[in-house]
């Protein structure tokens, strides 16, 4: 990565780490939450919540467990444990999200697909590469993060999916 580390794309690198860090997702997952709440969609709500919240607290206790401690040739001050990398997790869950909820609420519209689709992409591209390119993390970091944050965001999505049809189920039946 050093023969194509510039000014101008460290400068860049530097801030897409910081508008894509755990706390900022967070933020934004708490935000995004609230205005679903005030708009009485509880579920979905609930639903951000619970796939930042415990992606944040899983990445935690996994990075605690594994110990593994990051490149000593950081161009980014970063603290704590390398694995998995918790830009990237957050990232996949964060979006992946998103573009899911984008897809329940418009997914009709094939412009909403490609859209939601291409966002999510480049944004998790240009986050992982960003990791490494600072030598803040492992390309084993980055690809472990990418893997939690499928199974996460699968697993989210999954137990969505089934609390819908239940409370469905429930409410036809009553």
């Amino acid at each position: 990565m050093i023969s194509i580390h510039n000014d101008a794309a460290i400068l860049l690198a530097k801030a897409l780490s910081t508008a894509f860090d755990t706390v900022s997702l967070l933020v934004a997952s708490l935000v995004i939450a609230g205005v679903l709440f005030i708009k009485k969609r509880k579920t979905q709500s609930l639903f951000i919540l619970a796939g930042a919240g415990g992606n944040a607290l899983f990445v935690a206790i996994i990075k605690n467990l594994a110990q593994v401690n990051r490149p000593i040739n950081a161009l980014l001050d970063s603290s704590g444990y390398s694995y998995p990398s918790g830009h990237c997790t957050g990232v996949i869950i964060f979006m992946g999200l998103i573009a899911y909820l984008a897809w329940q609420n418009w997914g009709r519209s094939q412009f909403v697909k490609v859209l939601s689709l291409t966002s999510f992409s480049l944004v998790v591209a240009f986050v992982s590469f960003d990791r490494v390119y600072l030598n803040v993390h492992w390309l084993s970091d980055v690809v472990g993060g990418c893997l939690f944050g499928a199974f996460w965001l699968s697993f989210c999505i999954l137990i969505y999916e089934n609390l819908k049809l239940t409370s469905r189920f429930k409410s036809e039946t009553v």
